[in-house]
C-alpha cells in the first residue's frame, strides 16, 4: 500500500521501504536509482522520517514503474544483510573522516551502509553480499594503510595552523579530508591522519601557510 500525495505542479507517492533496502536501490555512485528514474522518467528520493518510505516524483503510469523496477531489483539482489567486524575505536576518527567525508566516500563507491559503534571496537556494515565485501575491502586497505603521518614544526608555529578559534585546521581537515591534531611533546608537530592522498594535501597546506607567514615576517618591518 502506498500513500500518495498530490500538488498543483508533481504527484508525489511514498512507498513504504525498509532503511537497509535504500542502499541496495541508491547504488554505487546512485547508479541503481539513476537506472530506475530514467526507465519510469520519475525523480526519486530516500526518507526516514516519518518512516523510511522511498519518495517518487512523476506521472501516475511512471511511479507504478518505478516501484515495479525497485522491486525487481530487490529480487534479483535477495535480502539485504549486516555484518558486523573488529575495528578499533582509535581508527574510527579517521575512517569516518572530516565531516564525514571518508565513510561517505566507502558508502558511496560499495553501495553499503556503514556504521561505528563510538563505545565499541566495531564496524557494523549493511548491504548485499557484494557490497559488504566492496566496502570492508576499502576499510582493511586504509587500516592496511596505518594513514598516520607527523609533520614536525616549530613550536611558535603550532599556533598558526590552529588558526584563530581552530579555524585554519579546520579548513585543512574539510579541505584534505583527514583528522589532525598537534603535538608540542616530545617535539612539536602535526599529526594527520587520513588516506596517503589526503595527508600530503594536508601537509602541503600547511607548508603554504607557514612560508607564507615567513615571506610576511621577513618583508614586514617592526614597528616600534
Amino acid at each position: 500500500m502506498s500513500e500518495t500525495l498530490t500538488s498543483v505542479r508533481v504527484q508525489i507517492e511514498r512507498f513504504p521501504l525498509k532503511m537497509s533496502k535504500h542502499y541496495l536501490l541508491i547504488g554505487r555512485g546512485g547508479e541503481v536509482v539513476k537506472t530506475i528514474e530514467g526507465g519510469s522518467q520519475t525523480a526519486i528520493c530516500f526518507a526516514t522520517e516519518p518512516e523510511p518510505a522511498m519518495i517518487v516524483m512523476g506521472e501516475a503510469t511512471g511511479r507504478a514503474k518505478a516501484w515495479e523496477l525497485a522491486n525487481q531489483i530487490l529480487e534479483e539482489i535477495g535480502e539485504v544483510e549486516q555484518e558486523i567486524f573488529e575495528v578499533g575505536r582509535e581508527h574510527h576518527a579517521v575512517l569516518i573522516g572530516s565531516n564525514g567525508r571518508q565513510i561517505q566516500k566507502i558508502e558511496k563507491e560499495s553501495g553499503a551502509r556503514v556504521q561505528f559503534q563510538a563505545d565499541k571496537d566495531m564496524c557494523m556494515i549493511t548491504g548485499s553480499a557484494e557490497q559488504r565485501r566492496a566496502a570492508w575491502d576499502a576499510i582493511s586497505l586504509l587500516i592496511e594503510q596505518g594513514f598516520v603521518e607527523r609533520f614536525p614544526i616549530d613550536a611558535t608555529q603550532v599556533r598558526l595552523l590552529i588558526g584563530p578559534g581552530g579555524s585554519i585546521v579546520r579548513e585543512i581537515e574539510a579541505r584534505s579530508g583527514t583528522h589532525i591534531s598537534m603535538e608540542r611533546e616530545p617535539e612539536p608537530g602535526m599529526v594527520v591522519r587520513g588516506t596517503a592522498e589526503g595527508r600530503a594535501e594536508a601537509i602541503r597546506m600547511a607548508r603554504e601557510i607557514l612560508a607564507g607567514d615567513a615571506e610576511e615576517a621577513f618583508y614586514v618591518e617592526q614597528v616600534r
